[in-house]
């Protein structure tokens, strides 16, 4: 079950802003002051939703939110679904994916006695916290969709997806979000 919309019913928000007088604001600047815990709404489109802001403003604290309402209705951690056993069948238009993340991570993941490990394309078996954190978090995608778990009508919730990830590898992840999209994620 997709969350399109949310009621943010008391939250606080704060935007930086350099300090000025009082009496110096313009009208706009003066109209635009939202009080302390003021509620809000958001409407969530169709695929991809980006939330964008300062740091601090609460886009994680949002994200949570919508997490801890998601997962009354299922499940959604995602290191319990990536433990979960691989499909036998991938459907074809998630093959293009692994494949991509694949050649990124330089092999395909596997868990063994409660721990990941990737199995580099040379045979080679690493431990996953050995794996730079942005190797580990597509390695997690990858689980994710071998999995089947990323299917359309799921909802994948990634904060920032850009950390620690080399930015070489911002257009496989840009292609495999999209690619999600396109598949009803």
């Amino acid at each position: 079950m997709a969350v399109k919309s949310i009621d943010i019913l008391n939250m606080l928000v704060f935007q930086s802003r350099k300090r000025t007088d009082p009496e110096h604001r313009n009208d706009s600047e003066k109209g635009n002051e939202k009080n302390a815990g003021e509620a809000f709404h958001l409407d969530f489109g169709d695929g991809i939703n980006v939330l964008i802001g300062e740091n601090g403003v609460g886009k994680t604290t949002i994200l949570k939110m919508i997490y801890a309402a998601a997962k009354n209705s299922e499940k959604v951690d995602i290191i319990v679904n990536a433990s979960l056993p691989e499909t036998r069948e991938i459907p074809e238009s998630m093959k293009g994916m692994l494949h991509a993340i694949s050649k990124v991570i330089d092999g395909t993941v596997v868990l063994e006695k409660d721990s990941f490990y990737v199995i580099k394309n040379g045979g080679q078996k690493i431990e996953f916290s050995l794996e730079a954190e942005g190797l580990r978090k597509l390695g997690l995608l990858w689980k994710l969709i071998r999995n089947g778990l990323l299917e359309k009508g799921t909802i994948l919730l990634w904060d920032e997806p850009e950390a620690n990830l080399n930015p070489e590898m911002y257009p496989v992840v840009a292609d495999v979000l999209l690619e999600l999209q396109k598949n009803g994620v």
